[in-house]
């Protein structure tokens, strides 16, 4: 009898705490336009994040855009050491001596000092993770001197060759695209409100497809609007970083295959 009464008064509590719960998700107002107890709705979902400070705010169309690569604004950049930093503002330097020039001439960087070819790895995954729109200049034609008796880098050189002209014309048309893309957008001149301008221009804008060849590349989903995970993550993180906002590209890898 004992635990029948007890089983009941824990039944009226539960009962009491799910009233109070309707009762108080009823009468709670998210935005201005949540009527009591609707869904909320895209216009809705898109007014709470016009409110980003907590009030009305007056929105402005076009973001500001600074010089990309902006290399020594990374997240990680303070906790390079000495050498690691030498390799990653030479390979950041050089990548902008190659853009200035169009990459019409060949370009050689000495370094101030050898450093380890481990140093020189770490740096340049860091600088690559961080300008992924940059990755098939870098990567494809920034090379390094090194002794491999001593195992380290002495200086970076940039030969053009190949078809550098059609991946160097890619990463031009993605600049300009993507500054055409912030100065149409509309947002409230917080950094939380340039952030959500951006991602919802990239939801607006960009189809999941991985038929196209470059999916993989920001060029894919700012230019032809097509894009797979990378493809999303490099174009949002080029966007970021060029409206001088903080962005960090991670990837992961699942039991078959890596995603971004």
């Amino acid at each position: 009898m004992k635990s029948i009464v007890t089983k009941i008064i824990i039944l009226l509590i539960l009962i009491s705490i799910l009233s109070s719960c309707k009762e108080e998700y009823q009468t709670y107002d998210a935005s201005d336009n949540v009527i009591s107890g609707d869904i909320p709705t895209e216009s809705t979902t898109e007014n709470l994040g016009d409110k980003s400070s907590g009030h009305n705010t007056e929105m402005v169309t076009g973001i500001e855009t600074v010089p990309y690569p902006n290399p020594q604004s990374v997240y990680m950049y303070d906790q390079l050491t000495e050498n690691q930093k030498i390799a990653y503002d030479a390979i950041a330097d050089l990548a902008a001596m190659v853009i200035e020039s169009n990459g019409q001439q060949r370009l050689e960087y000495p370094l101030s000092k050898s450093v380890d070819c481990m140093d020189m790895t770490l740096a340049r995954d860091l600088y690559i993770s961080n300008f992924m729109s940059q990755m098939s200049i870098v990567n494809g034609y920034i090379n390094e001197h090194t002794n491999y008796d001593t195992n380290t880098v002495q200086s970076f050189y940039f030969a053009k060759e190949g078809d550098f002209d059609i991946k160097f014309k890619q990463y031009t048309d993605k600049i300009e695209t993507a500054d055409s893309i912030l100065a149409s957008l509309e947002h409230d001149g917080t950094e939380y409100g340039k952030a959500l301008a951006i991602a919802k221009w990239m939801v607006s804008n960009v189809e999941y497809d991985d038929d196209y060849n470059l999916c993989h590349d920001a060029y894919g989903a700012l230019v032809a609007h097509k894009a797979v995970c990378d493809g999303y993550a490099s174009a949002y993180d080029l966007l970021c970083k060029r409206a001088e906002l903080e962005t960090i590209y991670i990837t992961g890898a699942t039991t078959n295959a890596r995603h971004t």
